[in-house]
């Protein structure tokens, strides 16, 4: 397999993996990692393409319900990956959170846009004062209190 190779049946083996590491799911494994990009965890897992780490990770949030998380933690890999001097409003078209911004727009369904532009809007306000601004995890109490969990449904 190539870096980047898509491999079928990814899934049980991301499966089999996250078992060998001891951890219960793909969510849980991430959590440890709360700042490794999905190529690093990829690598980790072995023989998967980013792409299906991601596609996995989607599958567990909606089983879980836990969209509000999916979207934090995208926000927080993307941060570190791309912008790891931190988080400065006004945003420039370059910032490469304007793509996870449209990224996760795509995946959390029509019925979340809106949640997502106060989550947003929210996010804006609460780091004015403190910029740049790189958030530990997913679980940063500013990222908590912008994208709660209750302005989430399930993607449509």
């Amino acid at each position: 397999m190539t870096r980047a190779g898509w491999e079928p049946g990814s899934s049980g083996r991301i499966r089999e993996r996250i078992e060998a590491a001891g951890e219960a799911s793909l969510v849980q494994f991430l959590r440890g990692r709360p700042t490794s990009t999905f190529r690093e965890i990829a690598d980790e897992i072995g023989g998967v393409a980013p792409v299906q780490v991601i596609w996995q990770v989607i599958a567990e949030c909606g089983a879980r319900r836990e969209w509000a998380w999916f979207v934090r933690d995208q926000l927080v890999r993307a941060l570190y990956a791309e912008q790891p001097e931190g988080l400065t409003f006004p945003e420039k078209p370059t910032q490469p959170l304007a793509m996870v911004w449209v990224g996760a727009k795509a995946r959390i369904g029509r019925s979340n846009r809106e949640a997502f532009k106060r989550s947003r809007a929210r996010l804006k306000a609460l780091v004015k004062d403190r910029q740049p601004w790189l958030p530990a995890s997913a679980d940063d109490p500013m990222l908590l209190e912008a994208f709660g969990p209750e302005l989430w449904a399930a993607p449509d």
